[in-house]
Parts: C-alpha cells; structure tokens; sequence
C-alpha cells in the first residue's frame, strides 16, 4: 500500500446548506500491485462543531462528553482501518479523543461491512494483529461503531470521506472515475447542519 497526500482549498459555492471554503486533505492510497485504483480519503477540516457528540452507538463512551465526533464514510478495507485507527487516538491521560462511526452504503455488502465492524470484527480478513487488537480494544472502549444510517452526518464535528476510485487500466488513456466520490460529498452535503 502507498499513500500520496495532496492539500487544496476548495470553494463550496452556494451549496443551500453549506457554502465558503473548506480545506480538503486528499490521501490517495494505491495497491502496490497497481491493478487497483486509488482510494481518497477527503479529510474536510472546516464542519460545523456539535455541542454533545452522538453516533449510532448512542453517545460518547462514559465521562468524555467532549470528545468530537468522527464519521468515516465508506467502510471497505481502507476506511474500516482508518475507523480503526482514528478511535485508537487516545489524549494525555489515555482517554479516547474521538467517538468513530463507520458509514456505509444502505445495501446488502455495506450492511454486512457495518454489522461486522459494529460488533467489534473487522469486516475483511486481516493478519494484521496490532489492527485487530486497536479494533478490540475501541470495540470495548465504545468509541467505534458503524452504521448504514447517513444521518449521524448531522451531528459530526469532522468527516472523513473514504471511497475507491476505479480506473480502467484496459482504456487507450486509463481514467479516475469519481463518481462515487462525487456522491460522497454531495450526501455528506446534503446533512451537515448549516452555520
């Protein structure tokens, strides 16, 4: 696996809920192999903050109601570790800083993802032990749970959108095809809260 990361300012328009400019960290993660296309991982740093974070498993883990609330949409291999990996963080006194919800598409592959990852398995086969001991551990901690209900967007203080972007090495000039990315943002879009 390799990881490139770009930074870009990216104007909102006048999107009816959401408008100005964000700052958009894009991770491109690529199978070394190079069959596969990248994922991103759109980072957006600029999303209205929320007075008690809540996610699907109800609200932030026992005496930390001031922990952010974290979405991560798409719960393939990459976003399930990055879930994994974000509710691992832990503050000066080893609290969990953020409360970590998995989002996946409302269908049969993401419910099963989320239905897996809810119960504290990752949702693809894994040897990486220190991967499966990090998704035990804030599986106990309760500050990771996954979901396929869109709405815990509304009350997230950050999301992370994680999705893969297939290229058609077969074509004369191989091309991204971002539509799913498109979708990503635009149903993140469509429920983050407004100012």
């Amino acid at each position: 696996l390799t990881m490139d990361r770009l930074t870009a300012t990216v104007p909102l328009g006048g999107h009816r809920r959401y408008s100005g400019v964000a700052r958009v960290h894009l991770f491109l993660y690529n199978v070394v192999d190079g069959r596969r296309g990248p994922d991103i991982v759109v980072e957006t740093s600029r999303l209205p903050k929320q007075s008690s974070p809540s996610g699907c498993c109800g609200s932030a883990p026992q005496g930390n109601s001031r922990m952010k609330s974290v979405c991560v949409q798409g719960v393939g291999f990459v976003g399930s570790a990055m879930a994994v990996a974000i509710a691992s963080v832990r503050d000066k006194s080893g609290n969990p800083r953020y409360h970590v919800t998995g989002v996946d598409r409302d269908n049969d592959i993401g419910k099963k993802r989320t239905t897996l990852l809810d119960q504290g398995e990752f949702p693809f086969p894994c040897s990486d032990g220190s991967l499966l001991d990090a998704l035990s551990s804030a599986h106990e901690e309760g500050n990771l749970c996954a979901t396929t209900d869109v709405s815990v967007y509304e009350s997230a203080d950050i999301v992370v959108v994680d999705v893969a972007l297939d290229i058609d090495f077969e074509a004369e000039e191989p091309r991204f095809d971002t539509s799913g990315l498109e979708q990503g943002i635009r149903t993140v879009a469509e429920r983050i809260p407004e100012d």
